[in-house]
């Protein structure tokens, strides 16, 4: 028997407004809320919502044959609280059944795994914090923000008392025991784009073992559909079983070695300099704002960490990129940065990054 672990992905970014540098020291809110809201109603209505209602009537019609994985970002459980209360219903509804199971990640999609030990303890204690209020359900299984992985951070996971953490990179598709922190293993976790490519994957398998995600931020109707059906016929297949993470780490055995073809770091997010130097620019502020201790100023240095900020610098995004190109995201980027600092100098303590009231 092939036990098959799928995860839906959910994660909507939080967008800062074009931000121009007259604005510094007089305007703090770095949020686009029209557009954060207006990005978040289109993706519940064309995205969420048809996926969480396949989900809901998947498991009252197929039952224990059925099971699937929720990993939903910080970010996205946030906007979903302010701008989709009904969505939030229909998370709390599908948190009691078993067969889902929640991942954790840190609160705000940040690097902070690669910077400092405390900082990610306390982003990935937020998260689990936030999951615990809004869908009363207490994670076991970890999902480092864009699968990073390094040794250093697979032992700070193990110290938090994960059982599992989902990585990139693997050399096969089984899922693996890490002998080097015996409390948590480490599942693979890979893509596939239809039924058919998934299907191969499972026959060439050597293992009885693996991961993969279905869906995510680009579901859409008609996806939809082709993702009902292939989860039907993998569970029509009577040499695969649908399982949660919590439920594969149980069978594996200390002999599964897992092999790492290359470790995630600071190099994915650095690619250029425009990226390194944003990244270092608001790490560089840790002290700082810690020395405040000031509860408004913290999250705003938080929410400035999170990767979704540095991915419009990257040359590989072209027409997509919201800021037109990657030197005038990180132009907007460091005109926030520079109020922020401005900010930080006076050591005020009141700071709205949204215009929202």
């Amino acid at each position: 028997m092939k036990n098959v672990c799928i995860c839906l992905r959910i994660h909507q970014p939080l967008r800062l407004k074009r931000y121009r540098f007259f604005q510094m020291g007089y305007d703090h809110f770095y949020l686009d809320d029209n557009q954060n809201r207006r990005e978040m109603q289109r993706a519940v209505v064309s995205n969420y919502t048809p996926a969480i209602k396949l989900i809901e009537r998947l498991v009252e019609t197929r039952g224990s044959k059925f099971a699937i994985s929720i990993s939903i970002s910080g970010a996205a459980l946030e906007q979903l609280r302010e701008y989709s209360p009904l969505m939030i219903d229909q998370l709390c509804h599908l948190a009691q059944f078993r067969q889902i199971e929640w991942i954790a990640e840190t609160h705000h999609h940040t690097l902070s795994s690669l910077f400092d030990y405390k900082e990610f303890q306390t982003q990935v204690d937020n998260y689990r914090q936030l999951l615990d209020e809004i869908l009363s359900v207490k994670a076991t299984t970890f999902r480092n923000t864009d699968l990073i992985y390094t040794p250093t951070i697979g032992r700070w996971v193990s110290q938090m008392g994960f059982t599992a953490m989902l990585v990139g990179g693997v050399q096969s598709d089984t899922l693996h025991f890490n002998s080097k922190h015996p409390k948590t293993k480490l599942l693979s976790y890979s893509t596939w784009q239809n039924f058919d490519s998934l299907n191969r994957w499972i026959n060439r398998s050597q293992g009885d073992l693996f991961c993969t995600t279905i869906f995510g931020e680009d579901i859409n109707n008609s996806n939809v559909a082709e993702f009902e059906d292939a989860i039907n016929r993998l569970m029509n297949n009577e040499e695969v079983a649908l399982s949660v993470p919590r439920e594969i780490v149980g069978r594996l055995k200390a002999e599964h070695i897992l092999k790492i073809a290359s470790e995630g770091g600071l190099s994915d997010w650095a690619q250029n300099e425009l990226q390194r130097e944003a990244i270092n620019q608001i790490y560089n502020l840790r002290d700082r704002v810690k020395s405040l201790n000031n509860v408004n100023l913290t999250n705003a240095w938080r929410l400035l960490q999170s990767v979704d900020n540095f991915r419009p610098m990257s040359l590989d995004l072209t027409d997509s990129n919201p800021y037109g190109t990657p030197y005038e995201a990180f132009i907007n980027y460091m005109n926030v940065l520079g109020d922020f600092n401005q900010v930080l100098n006076s050591k005020s303590t009141v700071l709205s990054l949204s215009e929202k009231k």
